[in-house]
């Protein structure tokens, strides 16, 4: 299931860097008509749109949580032809 929800961020910037600490996410669970917070372990991947106009979504960074086995980004990998940067 795709789930568009609001961030819990902590975000920490100075003159040279921005520091984001993802917490977890609310969103409205349509089934029981209630809003669920869930934490980190519930993300698969998230988007950075820096350029946002609240209409349109283009991601310029995509996210992909680490060391949950279940995410392996294996398949992915080899469906972008091993463009994807570690980093």
């Amino acid at each position: 299931m795709a789930v568009i929800a609001k961030s819990d961020l902590f975000i920490k910037s100075n003159t040279s860097s921005i520091i984001t600490l993802l917490r977890g996410f609310d969103y409205y669970n349509p089934v029981i008509g209630e809003i669920e917070s869930k934490g980190t372990e519930q993300i698969a991947m998230w988007f950075l749109d820096t350029d946002y106009d609240e209409r349109s979504l283009y991601p310029g960074h995509i996210f992909f949580t680490e060391g949950d086995p279940k995410h392996d980004c294996s398949r992915l990998t080899k469906a972008l032809n091993g463009e994807v940067n570690e980093d």
